[in-house]
């Protein structure tokens, strides 16, 4: 959608408010969501911050620059007032095709799947409420996201309530 440049100091932060407004050339909110891929030719390392702003909440997620076509979340859930939000970033060289499978806490039988998400070179697939999405309703436990043509993947879930608190689980790789 849009690129920008900018530049860090040797052992210096520099940080960007507002990211998707600074990119899109826009003062008022832009009501978009994107993947960011930041790139430099030395070596450094990056996070992103989410902050609620009606309840001051913080979340903070660490930038991540290679996948695997096979992850993990230890838990995602829509019990109660929580919901797992869900966004999976295709790495590879090509189209990814995903796979999600949602299993049950305590005895690992499989709640629900959803096969054939296409994630085209670059881009990402979004949901508000991953085990909804699954078909699964008020239930928790871990959430399997695999590419079976072997595109790199990374995945992370913010896990928030109906008080607009949240967190963060990062997709570790299944090995």
């Amino acid at each position: 959608m849009a690129s920008g440049a900018t530049k860090v100091s040797a052992h210096g932060l520099k940080q960007l408010n507002n990211i998707n407004r600074v990119l899109l050339g826009r003062d008022e909110v832009t009501n978009t969501l994107g993947s960011l891929r930041v790139t430099s030719d030395q070596p450094f390392s990056s996070f992103i911050s989410v902050i609620d702003n009606s309840s001051n909440d913080p979340g903070l997620q660490v930038g991540r620059s290679g996948g695997f076509p096979r992850l993990l979340i230890n838990s995602a859930t829509n019990t109660g007032a929580f919901r797992s939000r869900l966004a999976v970033l295709n790495l590879g060289n090509t189209r990814a095709v995903v796979k999600l499978t949602a299993r049950d806490a305590e005895t690992g039988e499989v709640l629900g799947t959803k096969e054939g998400i296409f994630i085209e070179l670059n881009g990402f697939f979004y949901t508000d409420d991953v085990f909804a999405e699954l078909g699964v309703q008020n239930n928790f436990g871990p959430l399997e996201i695999e590419s079976p043509n072997l595109e790199p993947l990374i995945g992370v879930t913010l896990v928030g309530s109906a008080s607009r608190t949240s967190g963060f689980l990062e997709a570790v790789p299944i090995e």
